[in-house]
């Protein structure tokens, strides 16, 4: 047992993560690291994930943005997609506070249009979702690296639980890149 404690002690800590609560309680991130354009005119598909992670927005347009891909600009024209979930939800109200959000960040005037459909780009929903699977695997092949972890694995056959590891909230976004 004094093996055992001392040897918990010495366990490296996983790398750790801050989850944004986006649609149906899924921890998701948007890293800080992602260039978010500076004007409009330097604003794209490319950039819309980012730009989203700064939006002044929440509730329920933010759970419903989460899933928008921005498919051009065409001045101060937006035209987005909304894939799968809450497209029966969004509506002309939504995509007002949208072009709000926008305008304000970028501050210039700004139109939304929003249809829905299906596109192979990524929402900014599924790039947090892989970018938190990411981490994930991160933090368990550290854990599995540690020369502590492995002393325990060979003296005692230890195995580590999957799907046991879990990432922390305690961090800033910056802790995620």
């Amino acid at each position: 047992q004094y093996l055992a404690e001392n040897l918990t002690d010495q366990l490296p800590e996983a790398p750790e993560v801050k989850a944004e609560q986006l649609a149906e309680n899924q921890e998701e991130t948007i890293d800080d690291e992602l260039v978010s354009p500076e004007n409009l005119s330097e604003l794209g598909p490319e950039s819309w994930i980012a730009l989203f992670g700064r939006l002044q927005i929440g509730g329920m347009l933010k759970s419903l943005c989460a899933h928008l891909v921005l498919e051009s600009v065409q001045g101060s024209e937006l035209k987005f997609i909304l894939t799968g979930e809450g497209q029966a939800m969004f509506n002309d109200g939504h995509k007002q506070k949208l072009a709000e959000a926008i305008s304000a960040y970028f501050n210039a005037p700004v139109a939304a249009s929003v249809r829905n459909g299906d596109t192979d780009m990524e929402t900014p929903s599924m790039y947090a979702r892989r970018r938190y699977q990411e981490k994930l695997m991160e933090a368990e092949q550290s854990i599995m690296n540690s020369p502590v972890v492995q002393k325990l694995v060979n003296e005692f056959q230890a195995e580590l639980v999957p799907g046991s590891v879990r990432l922390s909230k305690n961090t800033t976004k910056s802790d995620t890149a």
